[in-house]
């Protein structure tokens, strides 16, 4: 149950929720701040990847997904065309939009799919964001 609270200059809050921390964790992480260094190359699992060019503590935020911002009939379109060359470059924001890298994309395209995936990503307004899961060491593919 929410109660408000008062504090000594009479202000009233409520209680934060696990939400609003998760929020003020995220907006923290997103704050201006060196990136760490990638680089793109070959990768073992398909075509280009991205790896990194020095230790990525967990949480760290990695690179932004860039890309053209299209309407989801758009992005459907697109992402038909490129998976007949078995490319997808499409990450969806949310139900009526996504980013599409072959336009305007930058090296985040190349972060290939894995299943022990060691970076998540996050949505912060129409910007997504790739983080470190878990440390990644000098020279591993995100």
């Amino acid at each position: 149950r929410n109660q408000a609270r008062q504090s000594s200059s009479g202000a009233t809050s409520l209680p934060q929720s696990s939400y609003d921390r998760g929020l003020k964790k995220r907006a923290a992480a997103a704050a201006p701040t060196a990136l760490p260094k990638i680089i793109r190359r070959r990768s073992a699992i398909s075509g280009w990847g991205v790896y990194a060019a020095q230790t990525i503590e967990p949480d760290t935020r990695i690179v932004e997904y860039k890309g053209e911002l299209v309407r989801t009939a758009e992005a459907y379109e697109r992402e038909a065309r490129y998976l007949k060359r078995k490319r997808i470059w499409t990450f969806w924001v949310n139900n009526r939009w996504a980013r599409e890298a072959a336009f305007g994309g930058n090296i985040a395209r190349y972060v290939n799919h894995a299943c022990k995936p060691n970076c998540y990503t996050d949505v912060i307004g129409h910007e997504v964001w790739i983080f470190a899961e878990r440390r990644i060491k000098k020279g591993e593919e995100l």
